[in-house]
């Protein structure tokens, strides 16, 4: 199985701008090179597990974590370059593009996702699989009803459950992908359309619910409509706050991998074992890694001492 990372680099870019070289550059991390750590981390786990570990990415994308990071991808495709039309607010954009254009069965891993080891083959065969299934929780639930009830065009699988949303169980797709491309081809249409049809409507929404409804809230419509089998990577039970993905403490003997959503990025515990992996288990990588950031690692005002291999 063909396994994918993607990084469009017009919200990364805009980030820097709007929060300065230092700030936090993307998805909440407390400093640009924890993100690239984060980055490098991930990928080289893949690669220990996976024979093919391929970049979509754009031009600038390419020089930062090829040509600069020297992260070792089997293959690198700049096809991002085509998203440039696209406000870069609306970050989900880089995956459903992504999706959308594999000839062959993929699964998509976000760079935040760590993989400490490999799932069953039923999982690596499955038609559709995704990171797991969640209940919609009550301010998310409302944030997409806010969001459909400002929008011009609904794909008709939407509006089917437009009445009991709360009955839906709501993909994550931190993993993504699958050997049903059919499927995975109609669903980056219908999100392109509902994107597209509703361009004229950015400053009314919630950018951020937004990106959920086209990205995660659609697509579990249409499995749901057509009664399609949605594997979960995981096979454990994953509670709201998602405890059981992003405790390092518990990892690596309990789960098969972590996954650092949102806010978990910001804890300084879980940034210090991202470098304590990257040293211990790749330590040449690592003090390449030094070469690049010495002591800027970590930002100065955390004040935490950077380990030397």
């Amino acid at each position: 199985m063909k396994i994918i990372q993607s990084f469009w680099s017009k919200p990364y870019l805009k980030n820097i701008e709007t929060n300065g070289i230092d700030g936090g550059q993307k998805a909440n991390f407390l400093t640009k090179n924890l993100f690239l750590a984060s980055r490098a981390l991930s990928m080289l786990n893949l690669q220990r597990h996976f024979d093919e570990v391929v970049l979509i990415t754009d031009d600038y994308g390419k020089r930062l974590l090829v040509d600069y990071l020297n992260l070792p991808y089997t293959a690198v495709s700049t096809a991002l370059n085509d998203l440039q039309d696209y406000d870069p607010d609306l970050q989900a954009v880089e995956k459903i593009y992504t999706y959308s254009i594999q000839k062959e069965p993929f699964i998509h891993v976000d760079g935040d996702v760590f993989f400490w080891g490999t799932p069953d083959e039923d999982i690596m065969n499955a038609p559709l699989i995704c990171q797991h299934k969640k209940s919609i929780e009550e301010r998310l639930l409302h944030g997409i009803e806010n969001v459909c009830s400002n929008l011009d065009h609904i794909p008709s699988e939407m509006l089917a459950y437009q009445d009991h949303m709360d009955a839906l169980k709501m993909l994550d797709s931190g993993i993504f992908g699958g050997s049903d491309l059919d499927f995975i081809k109609r669903f980056t249409t219908k999100a392109f359309e509902l994107i597209d049809k509703n361009d004229h409507h950015s400053l009314d929404i919630n950018i951020k619910h937004f990106n959920t409804v086209f990205l995660q809230y659609l697509c579990s419509c249409m499995v749901h409509k057509e009664n399609r089998k949605l594997s979960d990577w995981s096979d454990y039970n994953i509670s709201e706050n998602f405890t059981e993905l992003t405790n390092y403490f518990t990892l690596p003997d309990k789960v098969s991998y972590t996954h650092l959503i949102a806010f978990y990025k910001k804890q300084i515990i879980n940034m210090e074992q991202i470098v304590l992996n990257l040293m211990h288990e790749y330590p040449d990588y690592y003090n390449y890694f030094l070469t690049l950031f010495g002591e800027e690692i970590y930002d100065a005002n955390l004040k935490i001492a950077i380990p030397k291999s």
